[in-house]
Formats: structure tokens, C-alpha cells, sequence
């Protein structure tokens, strides 16, 4: 008996060791959320991933179990979102930036990081057009519940005709994911990719620079990747929502077996009744204007809304430890993802992520 009791006492402290563990890695861990129910509502999602949706509709209803039973052990919380600001940094060194936020996985903005660079102040929605106006475009439409209903919305057009179409503020149009600096190496001298590339984690991989326009009252709906992202913004103002993958099991993921993560949970109209967990996160928020750097972690999950017509370029690149100790789940999923394989689908990103839908469209 004295043995038995000493190795439950050993396990109790294993497993106390191992909660503890996930907390100081989960740099905000969502209130009163049981390491347990996550681990075994994680599980289901990978069970679901293997088998798709048609045949894992009693993983789902376990699922949903795990989100009742949670709500069943924790305090009754306000319903309403809950939001703090994302840290602004000025004057601080590369050291302490990394050591204090990319490292660690933390978003943060260097205020007015990029104001020197070339691009602000001289990229505007008329300066792309006289240069680049002739260029052929991918452009995607398609919001999270577009997805889930299988309506993949890929279009191509010319850069001319979408630009002007964006100053008009026609929704409709939204330039993702563009390949414009990788076809035109002189882009990139406008930035600093010494330094970007430099604050990257050691044994990283991938320098992608994409650029992104869009109209003002765009957004793109929740949704994340494991890429490691500084996101400069050029022109206009873009306001962001933010919150830790270890929110993952109040924001219902969709299961599409794509290499990046969406969510039907809108920050900016909160449905706690289809979300109820939802009210539990703290989410990060803030405005980008010209010259700002956000630093948007592997598989934070963020809510994008154009508050004016918006240029912008993410710089992305991937680090497997890093985005494991973030979230080994959506790592796990990402490098197993189907739709396409994350072969084909890293082959595509490289040239341009829209053909990635345009694939499936055609499929």
C-alpha cells in the first residue's frame, strides 16, 4: 500500500509538473480552462483531421461535450470581449526584442520601425498603379463560413483595374498573399530585410515578403498559421484583434485540412451563444499605422479590419521548435494538412497562396 500510495503521490506531481509546464508556455492561458479538456478536446481534433468531417461527427459531439462540461466547472463570466492592448516598443534594442517577445512568442508593435524604410510614404495606391498596373493578379474572397460551405472565391484580374477598384472601397476586392516583391527583387531594397531576417529564430526557415491591399472596412475573418509573421504597414491604418492558440477550444476551428486555421468567431460581433468559452479569452488589440511593425506569432490567432485603404507586407518565415512549443497541435496539423498537401502547398505559397484556393476551385 505504501508503494501504491507514493507512486500516485509521483504521478499527482508528474502531472502537476506538466500543467505547470503548459502554463508557462501558454502565454495566456484562457481563465479557469482544465489542461485536461484541452489535451482531450485536441485529441478528438487530430481524430477529426485523420477522418474528416463526414465520418468524425461523434468526435465533434464529444467536443462539444468537453466545451459543456468546462462551462459546468467554471465561473459564470460576463459576456462580452475582453481585450487589452498589444505592447508598443520604441528605442528598444534587437536584443531585448527578441529576447522579450519573439522568442517567447508575444506580439508586439515597433512603433514607427519601418518609417525609415523606402516603402512609407512613398507606396500609395497611385505609385502601384504607375508601376505595377499592368501586372497580372490572384485575388481570394472567401470568408470562413464560405470555406466551411466548400465556396472557394478566386479571381484573377489586373492590378490597374483592383487598385482602383479598392480606392472605390468595392469589398469585393482584397489583394492577399501577393507576390509583387518576389517578382520585382528592386521592391525589395524599400525594406530592411537584413534586419528582418536577422530577428528571425535560429534554424528558421523561409523569408516570404507578400503584400496585401484592401479596401477600408475590409477584414479577413479569424484565422491563423504557423508561420512567424512581421507584418510592416505602409499605407493607411489596419486595426487587429489577437489571441494565443491555447484559445483554440473556444473558437471551434473549422476542420479542412488546409495549412492554416479558421475560425467563424467574429471579435468584432461576439456570438457567445455559439461560442460560450468565447467570453474567457483575452484578446490583444491595436491600430497599425505607416511605419508600424506588428510581430504576429506562430498560430496566434488575429481578426484583421482595413480602417482605411491599406498596403501592407508580412514577412514570414517557420521554425518547427518554436511553433511546437506554441501550439504542437496546429504544428501537427499544418505538416499533415490535405487540402492540398502541405508539399503542394508550400510549393504553391512560394509563387502565390491564392493559387492554393484556385486549385481547389478547380478540383
Amino acid at each position: 500500500m505504501q508503494g501504491q500510495k507514493r507512486g500516485m503521490i509521483a504521478i499527482r506531481h508528474r502531472w502537476s509538473f506538466i500543467r505547470c509546464k503548459f502554463t508557462r508556455l501558454s502565454l495566456i492561458p484562457m481563465k479557469n480552462i482544465f489542461f485536461e479538456s484541452n489535451v482531450q478536446y485536441n485529441w478528438l481534433r487530430w481524430k477529426r483531421h485523420l477522418l474528416g468531417n463526414k465520418r468524425s461527427e461523434k468526435s465533434y459531439k464529444k467536443q462539444q461535450e468537453i466545451v459543456q462540461h468546462i462551462l459546468s466547472k467554471t465561473d459564470k463570466v460576463q459576456n462580452s470581449l475582453q481585450t487589452q492592448p498589444v505592447d508598443r516598443v520604441c528605442g528598444i534594442t534587437d536584443k531585448e526584442l527578441f529576447e522579450k517577445y519573439i522568442k517567447i512568442g508575444k506580439p508586439v508593435i515597433i512603433e514607427g520601425g519601418a518609417k525609415d524604410w523606402g516603402c512609407v510614404g512613398k507606396w500609395t495606391p497611385e505609385w502601384l498603379v504607375e508601376n505595377y498596373g499592368d501586372e497580372g493578379i490572384t485575388y481570394i474572397d472567401s470568408t470562413p463560413m464560405d470555406m466551411k460551405e466548400g465556396n472557394f472565391s478566386v479571381r484573377k484580374g489586373v492590378f490597374k483595374d483592383i487598385i482602383e477598384a479598392i480606392e472605390a472601397e468595392d469589398q469585393s476586392k482584397y489583394i492577399r498573399f501577393s507576390p509583387l516583391l518576389e517578382d520585382h527583387k528592386n521592391l525589395l531594397k524599400e525594406f530592411d530585410e537584413k534586419w528582418l531576417s536577422k530577428m528571425r529564430h535560429s534554424f528558421s526557415n523561409g523569408r516570404k515578403l507578400q503584400l496585401f491591399v484592401g479596401p477600408k472596412g475590409s477584414k479577413t475573418d479569424l484565422h491563423c498559421a504557423v508561420e512567424f509573421n512581421f507584418f510592416t504597414q505602409i499605407y493607411g491604418e489596419k486595426h487587429w484583434y489577437l489571441c494565443a492558440p491555447t484559445n483554440d477550444i473556444a473558437l471551434d476551428p473549422l476542420n479542412l485540412g488546409f495549412a492554416y486555421f479558421t475560425s467563424t468567431f467574429n471579435p468584432d460581433n461576439p456570438d457567445f451563444e455559439e461560442f460560450p468559452l468565447a467570453a474567457a479569452i483575452d484578446f490583444y488589440e491595436c491600430t497599425l499605422k505607416p511605419g508600424d511593425i506588428l510581430f504576429n506569432p506562430s498560430s496566434w490567432w488575429h481578426h484583421v479590419t482595413n480602417k482605411s485603404t491599406s498596403i501592407g507586407v508580412g514577412f514570414r518565415w517557420f521554425n518547427m521548435y518554436r511553433s511546437i512549443q506554441l501550439s504542437f497541435i496546429q504544428t501537427l496539423l499544418t505538416i499533415s494538412c490535405y487540402n492540398p498537401p502541405i508539399w503542394k502547398a508550400m510549393k504553391l505559397s512560394r509563387r502565390d497562396f491564392g493559387e492554393m484556393f484556385s486549385k481547389k476551385n478547380a478540383s
